[in-house]
């Protein structure tokens, strides 16, 4: 049992080390170390449910043997007492790691949409001068003008995104 203790003690380090990995710079790989730890906790969970099970059964079997004592019956106890607090603390852990990878996704999403929202406009205005390039040509008199609305065109929905990213809290700007 105090071998157990120590066992998930050690993944809960883990754990606790790949979350300040996780909200200081998250990467793929600490996907992929939550997954190992999660197996991992699913087989040690296994491993205490059953455990709990057989020791409750053995200990009622062990404390009805006649000459034992009130001693023995406390110790079985506390045995049984450790138990419970592993299979509590592996549940924990695994919530904690759940939480953790649903983190990691929502971080993920989240840049995928600032991404999504930065081309799109951007997509929006290449079309427009891809499809109507001979008219503007035809239409606009001079250079400036011709810059002026396709660069300037790229440059104000830029600004435009920028503005409402910052407004919605999605950016805070560059970091000192």
């Amino acid at each position: 049992t105090d071998s157990i203790v120590d066992v998930i003690a050690h993944v809960a380090d883990k754990v606790e080390e790949c979350e300040r990995d996780l909200f200081s710079s998250p990467r793929a790989r600490d996907r992929d170390r939550m997954a190992v730890l999660k197996r991992s906790l699913g087989a040690l969970r296994r491993l205490v449910v059953t455990q709990r099970q057989m020791f409750g059964r053995a200990v009622e079997d062990i404390v009805a043997l006649p000459g034992m004592s009130r001693d023995v019956s406390a110790y079985y106890r506390d045995v049984g007492d450790h138990l419970d607090r592993a299979g509590d603390e592996v549940d924990v852990t695994r919530d904690t790691l759940q939480g953790m990878l649903e983190t990691y996704s929502n971080e993920v999403q989240e840049r995928l949409t600032i991404v999504a929202t930065i081309f799109l406009p951007l997509t929006v205005i290449t079309s427009f001068f891809g499809q109507n390039f001979t008219w503007l040509i035809n239409h606009i008199g001079s250079a400036w003008a011709f810059w002026g609305l396709g660069i300037g065109g790229l440059l104000i929905s830029c600004c435009a995104i920028v503005a409402w990213l910052i407004h919605s809290g999605l950016y805070h700007g560059p970091t000192r």
